[in-house]
């Protein structure tokens, strides 16, 4: 992001439920959080602009170049399997944790003061 703010405005936003966010009880859908997006975007003033999504914010950027077609004037989605379009089926099976933290409040209270041996597992 360094590097493009040089020549670009650079929004960088967390999405509902991570970082400072909030942690509403639903929302969590990619749609809604597409929506979400956009209007942080048409908030800070940009009617058109561009979106890369990384990881989970790939699968809220596919839906957010859907709906907001005039908006959306380029795409990049990285590292992540998209459904209908890779081999999410495949890949779907090893993603666990998706529905392990889908549990309100149960992964926290089972990984509290684990956090390091939870994220390496997953780095190994």
């Amino acid at each position: 992001m360094p590097l493009l703010i040089e020549r670009f405005s650079v929004v960088s936003i967390d999405l509902r439920g991570t970082g400072f966010s909030d942690c509403p009880l639903d929302g969590y859908d990619k749609v809604t959080t597409a929506r979400d997006a956009h209007e942080v975007m048409v908030t800070f003033g940009h009617e058109r602009y561009a979106v890369c999504g990384h990881d989970i914010g790939g699968m809220v950027a596919l839906p957010q170049a859907d709906i907001y077609r005039e908006a959306v004037t380029h795409l990049a989605v990285l590292d992540i399997p998209l459904p209908g379009w890779t081999e999410w089926e495949a890949t779907n099976a090893r993603l666990w944790h998706f529905s392990f933290h889908m549990n309100w409040d149960l992964p926290e209270r089972l990984i509290h003061g684990r956090e390091y041996d939870y994220v390496s597992t997953f780095m190994a």
